[in-house]
């Protein structure tokens, strides 16, 4: 029988730190970005790819009283902020884990707060399988042109060839 951890889970130290680094760095790099392209005259768009992006949410500690974001939902959140300023700008988010169970979690956590209907999509699967078809999904779509951050785990990944 395969031995499933309950979600959500505890967040780890490194995961933390990861948290920490994109809260730090998503505010000012989407203020810097759209004001650019407000400034150009081009539309407000941005586009988020979380490779290994987890569930979304975790405990803070081992008592399971309280929770705090992950990586997509700390950017989402982020999202809805620069939305309800303007709401002609559109930020896409793409999130990739390998986790099944982390992904309908996730999937159910972005809905929930996808108040501006944005593009936010979840794909289940290993990250060298999903990469590419995200990828070929943002040319199709014409937004090649806009700015991107990719967030690959900095903490290491697996399975992706180099």
């Amino acid at each position: 029988m395969e031995n499933k951890k309950k979600l959500p889970e505890v967040i780890k130290e490194q995961t933390k730190i990861k948290h920490k680094l994109l809260e730090k760095y998503i505010g000012p790099w989407m203020t810097i970005l759209f004001r650019n392209q407000k400034n150009l005259n081009l539309p407000e768009i941005l586009v988020y790819i979380d490779g290994f992006s987890g569930p979304g949410i975790y405990y803070t500690d081992d008592t399971k009283k309280r929770k705090c974001y992950g990586s997509p939902l700390i950017v989402a959140h982020k999202a809805n902020k620069f939305i309800g300023d303007n709401s002609s700008r559109n930020i896409y988010i793409y999130c990739i884990d390998n986790n099944k169970e982390c992904t309908d979690l996730l999937k159910k956590e972005l809905e929930k707060i996808n108040i501006y209907k944005q593009k936010w999509e979840v794909y289940y699967g290993k990250f060298q399988d999903n990469i590419f078809h995200i990828l070929n999904k943002i040319k199709i779509n014409g937004l090649t042109n806009f700015p991107m951050f990719i967030f690959i785990d900095p903490f290491g990944y697996t399975g992706y060839p180099t």
